[in-house]
């Protein structure tokens, strides 16, 4: 089968995104598939750019392209599946998330002016039409349930397993809290910080990764009194994050209605417990309230109890990440299994 994955990308942007890409690509050919990506830019705004790519991909046929039929094409972001295909499979890691529920908290220039409004309308527009036929795949129940809320749609929470899932193991915890991941605004590093204020000494922060909000983080560290208790990594070597998993007596990950949320199962492969918070969407679809973790409210003092919690019950502390580890391991998630349901291939389990 000759199979075309779909996806749009920023420049000079790698993420989880990037990360599942890969391993879709690695998965179908390792089914004895042929795969190819295709892939364009996508800016954000203004609303003018928005919708010139919007109307790229609705130009889009990829039923044969240069001559070559495509069996199957697997589209995985907005606006890749306006495209046109007779064996279209859609798995979608979300919709324009600032035209929906960040409309009122993305920074968006043109979000209030007309061209922005109209655009809004014109996108919720085709994903429902885009969306409707055949029920597409999910990243999770949290993008499903966004999904059915938005635009009314049903749809197929399909999981899978993290891009490091082979390589993770565990260790003798040395007491630190790691908070892995980009520094971009909606991850919350900065209520991390601000609960880490309200927790006691001498409990440290490692934050693993690089981001726009680097600088404006480090600057509230020193402000709140906390810098020598924090320490910024920046982008570290995969060999090295999963060092920090397995040494860290737990994982501290808040973002705000996380899609799915590598970081959750990552520390769940190391064994270790995951604080959260009850905003946090798809971690929560993992972590279980003083099962394999923690989840309180989004309130620096609320966390940082919790982050005294762990650090003051480390035996405790490491029987949630022992549990976590059980947890995912219970989940038999596999991309054997993925593919199978993306392709529609005899014989493939039900997702979660």
């Amino acid at each position: 089968m000759k199979v075309l994955v779909a996806t749009v990308s920023s420049p000079f942007t790698r993420g989880g995104a990037e990360a599942l890409l890969d391993h879709l690509v690695d998965a179908v050919a390792d089914a004895g598939h042929e795969v190819d990506v295709v892939t364009a830019p996508f800016q954000h705004g203004p609303s003018d750019r928005v919708a010139r790519s919007v109307d790229f991909w609705l130009d889009q046929d990829f039923d044969i392209v240069d001559g070559v039929e495509v069996d199957r094409l697997i589209c995985l972001k907005f606006p890749t599946y306006l495209a046109r295909h007779p064996r279209k499979t859609v798995w979608l890691m979300h919709q324009l998330r600032g035209y929906y529920e960040l409309w009122n908290q993305t920074v968006l220039e043109h979000r209030c002016d007309r061209g922005g409004l109209e655009l809004r309308a014109r996108v919720h527009r085709l994903d429902r039409r885009a969306l409707s036929s055949p029920t597409p795949f999910t990243l999770s129940k949290t993008v499903s349930a966004r999904l059915r809320y938005f635009s009314g749609l049903p749809s197929k929470p399909l999981y899978h397993p993290p891009p490091r899932a082979g390589a993770l193991k565990t260790g003798m915890s040395e007491g630190f809290l790691l908070v892995p991941g980009r520094l971009v605004w909606h991850k919350r590093v900065d209520l991390v910080l601000r609960a880490l204020a309200e927790a006691r000494p001498p409990t440290r922060v490692l934050v693993a990764g690089e981001g726009p909000e680097r600088s404006r983080l480090e600057a509230l560290a020193s402000s709140l009194g906390i810098g020598r208790r924090v320490d910024f990594l920046g982008r570290v070597s995969d060999e090295d994050l999963m060092d920090l998993y397995a040494r860290c007596l737990a994982v501290v990950y808040a973002p705000l209605d996380e899609d799915y949320g590598y970081v959750t199962l990552e520390a769940m492969l190391a064994a270790k417990p995951v604080l959260t918070c009850t905003d946090s969407g798809g971690t929560l679809e993992f972590v279980r309230d003083g099962e394999t973790g923690l989840v309180v409210p989004p309130d620096p003092v609320l966390l940082g109890q919790a982050i005294n919690q762990l650090a003051e019950q480390q035996d405790s502390a490491a029987r949630l990440g022992e549990r976590g580890l059980e947890h995912y391991r219970s989940l038999g998630l596999s991309w054997p299994k993925v593919v199978g349901q993306l392709l529609d291939v005899d014989g493939a389990e039900d997702g979660p």
